[in-house]
């Protein structure tokens, strides 16, 4: 028995890199909005350090940790007696691999297998290592001509493959989040479009962002498209009144932001109701599967951004905020 995304997801328009794409685009939009209004520094370089650690990490360790348990219990059960792509890797082992565990929780390390436990958590390697540095390619960006910063970029772009060809594919990846850094860059001044100009807008940023459907053969060009494409939408969503009161709604609906414990914690989730259908201790189809790991996952991650995700959050900006006021006082 395999499992298997259908194609018209995994290389159509729903392609799961686009969404990741955005991310970065997005973090990278973010991330450069909050750190331009700090004076370049070692202590602000610090600051970024602990917000950012209280961010991604105790969420991910909640996750890491379920992940083990599940994991634990499916192998103590005979496994999983599926071969696919979608599979951890500890499943096709065999084995717990305890060195793997440790690397994933330090999530530093460049021998850290990503397919290990929780195959997303790439993209979290890929934002732990970028952040060491973005705040020095942030000031230096926010500092530069237009002309250089866009030369920066253009570089990164031109030189992606070579750079992936050669173990840096993660510094090609680094101009998607600088993107970002450009798109904070422009004054909100410049986004004025009368509603037939927003129209255009929009549908040139979806058509760029599509481009990902590309990436099969032509990966890099692909994905620096859909990184433009990403920043249009960004922009749409801030600065395009219709796009934004919707999104606004949709937040006050929902009242709480669960994109990222839903983004890192449904993979174990998906691999425990596998093993409960694989066994037929879950007799459903997969439409139902497939709405039972949605709720399941929602209140997980509801319950965790309760008591993990924002008090670390918080936590993070009174540390910082005792920082920089020590900073101030005199000596």
């Amino acid at each position: 028995m395999e499992i298997s995304a259908p194609s018209w997801i995994s290389k159509g328009p729903l392609d799961s890199q686009a969404a990741v794409t955005l991310f970065f685009v997005l973090s990278g939009y973010v991330l450069a909005q909050s750190i331009s209004r700090e004076t370049p520094s070692v202590a602000g370089y610090l600051r970024f350090g602990v917000r950012r650690v209280l961010r991604l990490y105790p969420l991910y360790w909640s996750a890491l940790l379920m992940a083990f348990i599940i994991y634990m219990l499916i192998l103590r059960s005979g496994g999983l007696a599926v071969q696919s792509e979608y599979i951890p890797g500890i499943f096709a082992d065999g084995e717990v691999r305890w060195r793997q565990w440790l690397l994933h929780l330090l999530m530093v390390d460049g021998r850290i297998d990503h397919t290990f436990a929780i195959p997303p958590v790439w993209t979290l390697l890929v934002e732990a290592r970028i952040a060491v540095i973005f705040p020095l390619v942030v000031w230096g960006l926010y500092r530069a001509s237009w002309a250089t910063a866009g030369m920066v970029w253009l570089c990164l772009v031109a030189a992606s493959g070579w750079l992936e060809g050669h173990h840096l594919g993660l510094v090609a990846i680094l101009g998607e989040f600088v993107v970002g850094i450009l798109l904070a860059k422009v004054p909100f001044e410049a986004w004025r479009f009368g509603p037939r100009g927003w129209s255009v807008f929009f549908m040139l940023s979806l058509l760029f962002f599509s481009a990902i459907v590309f990436r099969f053969s032509h990966k890099w060009p692909a994905q620096h498209a859909c990184a433009v494409g990403a920043a249009g939408l960004v922009v749409c969503a801030i600065h395009w009144n219709r796009c934004h009161q919707v999104l606004a709604g949709m937040q006050k609906f929902f009242r709480v932001d669960l994109s990222y414990g839903l983004y890192i914690l449904h993979y174990p989730l998906m691999m425990g109701l596998l093993k409960l259908k694989l066994s037929g201790s879950l007799p459903v189809n997969s439409i139902m599967s497939f709405f039972l790991l949605l709720s399941i996952t929602c209140l997980i991650a509801w319950t965790l951004n309760k008591v993990v995700e924002v008090p670390f959050i918080g936590l993070g900006r009174t540390l910082t905020r005792r920082m920089a006021r020590g900073e101030k006082q005199p000596l």
